[in-house]
């Protein structure tokens, strides 16, 4: 099962921010080399997006994100950071 929702900050007076929710999890999955089984999982990821239109910050994207997911007995817990900042010429 594969779920996601997306959204802008707009109606918030927050032009400049998003979010995506992403969730996923399985069982039955199967290594293709070897036909082993693969334990259950499941993961969840949450995006935080600031991506300025305009003004000094334009070309900047700042991009957080949380993941908590599982591979059956073992727990995945992360958080990125990331930064772009384009450069025209």
């Amino acid at each position: 099962m594969r779920t996601s929702c997306i959204y802008r900050l707009d109606d918030f007076a927050l032009p400049s921010w998003s979010f995506v929710l992403y969730h996923a999890e399985g069982e039955g999955a199967r290594v293709p080399k070897t036909g082993a089984d693969l334990p259950r999982a499941r993961e969840t990821d949450l995006t935080l997006d600031y991506r300025p239109t305009s003004g000094k910050l334009e070309g900047l994207w700042l991009s957080m994100r949380y993941a908590d997911g599982s591979l059956g007995d073992q727990n995945l817990k992360q958080w990125r950071v990331t930064l772009n900042y384009e450069i025209k010429f």
